[in-house]
């Protein structure tokens, strides 16, 4: 399990957390340059995709959170 904190705003003092579960995770191909940068200087990375779920002992308790992320996204 995994502890995601979720928000719009970089200070936001109340962030949405949820936990999730990982089930894959997927090296992308390598990213374009500039797709990755530090203070000061710059840095390569390859994205990663990463499969979450929900697990359902949660679903009464994270429900609505969720529900909220999913019309965020679209």
């Amino acid at each position: 399990l995994i502890g995601l904190l979720l928000s719009q705003e970089p200070l936001d003092p109340q962030p949405t957390s949820l936990l999730a579960q990982v089930e894959t995770i997927e090296v992308l191909a390598t990213a374009p340059k500039g797709f990755l940068q530090t203070s000061g200087a710059s840095a390569t990375a390859n994205p990663i995709a990463i499969e979450l779920s929900f697990p359902e002992s949660l679903k009464r308790q994270q429900h609505a959170k969720i529900q909220r992320l999913v019309k965020t996204l679209e």
